[in-house]
This record gives C-alpha cells, structure tokens and sequence, in this order.
C-alpha cells in the first residue's frame, strides 16, 4: 500500500500539534471511513443468525439465508472488506515516522 501524504497535510498536522501518524490513524478510525460502519453491518447478521462471520464464510451458502444471494454477497462482502480494511489498518500502525 502506498501512502502519499503532501506538504499542506504535514503542516496542518504541526499546526495542530499532532504528528501526521495520529492524523491518519484517526481517518482510518472513523465511520466515514468504513471499518466501523462495516462492524456495525457484521454484527447485524451475526445477530440475525446467531453465528460469527467466520463461521458463516466458512460453512453457509446462500440457500442457508432468509435474503438467499443478496444477503449471502452482502455479508461475505462486508467480511472481505473489515478485513482488507484490519489489513490496512495494521499497515498503517506498523508506519515509523521519521524527521529529517
């Protein structure tokens, strides 16, 4: 993953007094950023069904949910998505900042 950050959003970051790792852990942490939202939508088919993602992933088809395809896409979906997100995330915190 590649992380261009320009020179106004180094600045901002000194004016606020923060450094430009806490500036890009918060976007990455917020709901219009997905991972949260994407928890959200997990949890309510875990509810539904009263079984983890994983598990789901691992052993349903679609014919083994009330919303047959569409819910089968959009959970396995969601699931592909957190954790490509966690992927990033990781990424992201294992990021050294360094001063010239």
């Amino acid at each position: 993953m590649k992380i261009v950050i320009d020179t106004n959003f180094l600045v901002s970051a000194i004016l606020k007094d923060r450094t430009p790792e806490k500036i890009v852990l918060f976007v990455a942490e917020h709901d219009e950023f997905s991972l949260t939202k994407t928890n959200k939508l997990l949890q309510e088919f875990e509810t539904k069904y009263q079984i983890s993602s994983d598990f789901f992933f691992a052993h349903w088809t679609a014919e083994d949910l009330e919303g047959g395809d569409e819910e089968y896409v959009s959970w396995a979906g969601e699931l592909k998505i957190k954790k490509r997100l966690t992927n990033s995330l990781q990424k992201l915190e294992a990021i050294e900042y360094v001063t010239q």
